[in-house]
């Protein structure tokens, strides 16, 4: 939700009361005048870019652990792993089959023929969530995560992140239809909240406000302690002055819905789950992540507070579509706040928002286009609109496309003039 100093919302829910993002005031920073509230949902693709840039042999990725198990001849009798054996087996026979590996695509194969294969499927789900901690913690060691840590402070990557990132919208059209934009000035508060789906801690280290980078009382007479750039590359003004920031304030967090590395019975492997499935019982349900992730009562409050989202290194996959549809819900809704007018007493106006989402995808052979990977999302978000609605929704998604070479200000792991 963006809020501005003095608005008022009806809703409990959307005022910052109930569940979801916390509401800040001039009690906690002087000069606040509004809040965006930016939702970050980061896939394996960053913790795979981490291990690219910094030379790592074996990288994170469902097939890599397929072959350690397999080469320690782990749990031949696990019901993913023989899933796995004969996926493999069908992409070495057939070709194309590149998901051949993918550990909640067997859970859910194996759940579709037999509900009834549930409570072995979680015994044998125990065992993968415990080899699979012990693969992390070679994958990425503790020497990786200092490192990364030193290179984000020294490079000031993430601040670059957090206060630039509207430099990667390279195409002027689509930065000019954006929203999100239009509504930055000095004194605002920039609240992120970064949804970190991998099991390990490397954005968690790299998004960390260091001392190296952020100072909270920078400054002498004023409480600000960050500069957003909402113009880097002036496309409101081509050619003109370069963005020199707003004076304003920045906050992160970070939460692991699936669990953490540090917490190895924390991880989770499963399959979507409906959005009401609290209605439900039995084995069947114990085997969806946001069962166990109690996602309804945690996360589900966010969306609808929500200015900005940006999805960064997702595949899109079904496994994660309570998270794709709840964002669609949050793009859908329209925010409404009264705000008093200071030039008369008793007057105010309404503001009429809403949110909207930045996919950032890996272009690689499969030669994506922008309005591809819109269609991607809202597939996966389960979206049956036609027409002008199913447009309407489009419009507000927008989409970076990148590869290795592509310069990039966001989440990036190396040096500008290293590419």
């Amino acid at each position: 939700m963006t809020w501005l100093d003095g608005a008022l919302i009806q809703d409990r829910l959307l005022d910052g009361s109930g569940p979801g993002f916390t509401r800040y005031t001039r009690n906690e920073f002087d000069l606040l005048r509004r809040q965006h509230n930016i939702m970050v949902l980061v896939g394996n693709g960053f913790d795979l870019q981490v291990l690219h840039d910094y030379g790592r042999k074996v990288d994170s990725r469902y097939e890599t652990f397929y072959h350690y198990l397999k080469m320690r001849g782990a749990h031949p009798d696990n019901l993913i792993v023989q899933h796995m054996d004969a996926e493999l087996r069908l992409h070495q026979e057939l070709g194309g089959h590149g998901d051949w590996s993918d550990i909640e695509a067997a859970v859910a194969e194996t759940v579709s023929r037999s509900w009834h294969s549930a409570a072995t499927l979680l015994t044998d789900l125990r065992a993968i969530q415990a080899e699979f901690a012990q693969f992390l913690q070679m994958v990425a060691p503790s020497e990786l995560l200092e490192q990364l840590g030193v290179d984000a402070a020294t490079n000031a990557w993430s601040h670059t992140s957090l206060s630039e990132f509207l430099a990667d919208v390279t195409d002027r059209d689509t930065y000019l239809a954006m929203d999100f934009p239009q509504r930055v000035s000095h004194y605002d508060l920039f609240n992120f909240q970064f949804v970190n789906f991998n099991y390990t801690t490397l954005l968690d280290d790299y998004v960390y406000l260091d001392p190296q980078q952020f100072d909270p009382l920078q400054h002498k007479t004023v409480d600000t302690n960050f500069m957003f750039k909402n113009d880097p590359r002036t496309h409101l003004n081509p050619g003109g002055k370069v963005d020199a920031g707003y004076s304003s304030y920045v906050l992160t967090d970070v939460m692991h819905p699936h669990g953490i590395l540090s917490t190895p019975r924390s991880l989770l492997f499963g399959i979507d789950a409906e959005d009401d499935y609290k209605k439900r019982r039995g084995q069947g349900q114990r085997l969806k992540k946001a069962y166990w992730s109690q996602a309804h009562a945690l996360y589900r409050g966010h969306f609808a507070q929500t200015d900005l989202f940006i999805i960064f290194g997702c595949s899109l996959g079904i496994s994660d579509g309570w998270w794709w549809r709840n964002i669609v819900r949050g793009l859908r809704q329209q925010k409404q706040q009264t705000r008093p007018v200071s030039s008369g007493a008793g007057q105010s106006d309404v503001m009429v928002e809403q949110a909207e989402l930045i996919i950032y995808w890996w272009q690689g052979s499969d030669k994506a286009t922008a309005e591809s990977i819109k269609e991607k999302f809202l597939e996966a978000a389960d979206v049956a609109d036609v027409g002008a609605n199913r447009q309407a929704l489009a419009d507000r998604i927008h989409v970076v496309l990148y590869d290795e070479a592509t310069p990039r200000a966001f989440l990036r792991t190396k040096s500008a003039d290293t590419g």
